[in-house]
């Protein structure tokens, strides 16, 4: 009888190699699949980080192009104020690695009490001119809310000397009949009692409020302030831009609170630079910057734009 041969058992080199070579195979796709993932990710990671960096840079300009355009207003009349930020300084001061700027920003509503002298012919009963009583020096809207609002008051309109920073309480108005060289005239006139006991000059600008403030009480701390001052939005400022190690920042002063704060603009700056054209008008401003998070980490995007002189 034929002996009956034995089950084969072991694997033969044939099927080793051809298993092996599978393997490889789809350790290569694998592999592949990871690169192009990585790849992608790396990509997708590059752009988000070059679109964030470039969205702070537009953030930046935008910002620095509306403090040039802010600047100088009523520089005639806050240069004179009892502040050693503000006096007699320049309304754009550029430095190393910064730029200054001052201004303030009022309502289209100017009070004065310049010809007082003829206010006192007021017939209706019980109404009196008093260094408190002023007229609008011409039609504009009225500010609202009339109450808790800073002001400048200041001794000329064209030839300014003397200013200084005042809190209103309340302002009240009443249409009056008052007699000028024997002529009658109606006109608004208007009450002030003020926080504190100063006497305005003969003119009074109503301070505008930070609109992205408006919605928020009088009252409440809008931005932890140096000192714990309260703020309540009013638009006088002293600003300076500048660079502080790689960050570049904004500080704002007030004077009506004496205080300042200062915040980030953004990061991984490498320089910054402010010149002044003078015979062409323009300022221009340089920022180079590094991407976060993008090797190689040495490099670097400069980002130059024009400014006309306000």
């Amino acid at each position: 009888m034929r002996k009956k041969m034995d089950r084969r058992t072991a694997t033969t080199l044939i099927e080793l190699i051809v298993v092996l070579v599978m393997m490889g195979f789809f350790i290569m796709m694998v592999f592949h699949l990871f690169g192009v993932t990585f790849a992608a990710y790396n990509f997708n990671r590059e752009l988000a980080a070059k679109t964030y960096a470039q969205a702070n840079v537009d953030n930046f300009f935008e910002i620095f192009e509306r403090e040039l355009m802010y600047s100088g207003s009523l520089g005639g009349v806050i240069k004179y104020l009892d502040d050693d930020q503000f006096n007699n300084q320049p309304s754009i001061l550029i430095g190393n690695a910064s730029i200054t700027v001052q201004y303030a920003l009022a309502e289209q509503l100017i009070l004065t009490k310049k010809d007082k002298a003829n206010y006192i012919n007021i017939t209706e009963p019980g109404f009196n001119a008093t260094e408190l009583t002023y007229f609008p020096l011409y039609k504009a809207s009225m500010p609202e809310p009339l109450t808790n609002r800073w002001a400048l008051d200041y001794n000329d309109i064209n030839s300014v000397s003397s200013a200084a920073t005042l809190n209103i309480a309340t302002i009240t108005s009443d249409d009056a009949t008052i007699v000028i060289a024997d002529a009658t005239y109606t006109a608004t006139m208007f009450e002030l009692e003020l926080t504190g006991s100063s006497t305005p000059a003969t003119y009074i600008s109503i301070l505008l409020n930070e609109k992205a403030f408006d919605s928020l009480e009088d009252t409440k701390n809008i931005i932890k302030l140096e000192d714990n001052a309260t703020w309540t939005g009013e638009m006088i400022y002293k600003t300076t831009i500048f660079l502080d190690a790689s960050d570049l920042k904004i500080r704002k002063y007030i004077p009506t609170i004496n205080s300042s704060y200062t915040l980030t603009l953004f990061n991984d700056v490498n320089s910054f630079e402010a010149t002044e054209i003078s015979d062409q008008n323009l300022y221009i401003a340089t920022v180079t910057y590094s991407i976060p998070d993008i090797e190689p980490s040495t490099d670097t995007i400069s980002v130059t734009r024009r400014f006309f002189k306000p």
